[in-house]
């Protein structure tokens, strides 16, 4: 195998938030993102790389169609295709209104095509307004109430894929006097392995 470090991986998209009855709860920096992400990804870390153990052929005739035929299918099977996704992913969100980003790790790829679903976490530090990210009922002309799509479908946020160094060290400050380190440690190190993929530097978490 080559022993370059992989292609980048470069992928952009923009969805529509998902409305809240339509997302799982999610916890932390996690977000849901469609199964076709999940391909466009994989398409784009396929590299093809060399075989470990290259033969040298010495019966190339290169006045020879036959033997330059089966030169070529000897070579083609020297290279292989490799799909090479990092871990874990992480991607870079950006709200368009207002310029706001922060970073997210995958939850998984189920969410329905063009939508996007985020923690609270998540639309808080993007500056989401919550009470857009409901749907209200709303009366049809024949009198029957009914749910109708709100404002939701105008909340757009771009994804990146982007990624992130691996943190070494962190040092987290209590919003609150009073703590004892030794009571709170093990949990607070039990929710962020279970919740967040990544840290930002100032952020509450």
């Amino acid at each position: 195998m080559s022993s370059d470090p992989p292609t980048s991986i470069k992928w952009t998209s923009q969805f529509s938030l998902l409305p809240v009855h339509q997302t799982r709860p999610l916890k932390g920096d996690k977000i849901i993102l469609p199964p076709s992400t999940l391909e466009q990804l994989l398409s784009a870390s396929t590299v093809t790389v060399p075989l470990a153990n290259r033969q040298q052929f010495s019966t190339f005739d290169s006045y020879n169609p036959d033997s330059y035929e089966a030169e070529y299918q000897a070579r083609s099977q020297l290279w292989v295709k490799q799909q090479d996704l990092p871990h874990p992913l992480t991607f870079r969100l950006v709200n368009p209104l207002n310029g706001r980003i922060c970073y997210a790790g995958i939850r998984e790829f189920s969410a329905d095509e063009g939508f996007v679903g985020l923690s609270p976490f998540l639309k808080h530090s993007l500056g989401y307004d919550e009470s857009h990210a409901t749907e209200k009922p709303q009366w049809l002309p024949n009198g029957n109430d009914t749910h109708q799509p709100s404002d939701q479908s105008n909340l757009k946020l771009t994804v990146h894929f982007e990624m992130l160094p691996k943190g070494t060290y962190v040092r987290l400050r209590p919003l609150e006097a009073g703590y004892d380190p030794e009571d709170w440690k093990a949990l607070l190190e039990k929710h962020l392995r279970d919740n967040f993929t990544t840290l930002t530097n100032w952020e509450i978490l």
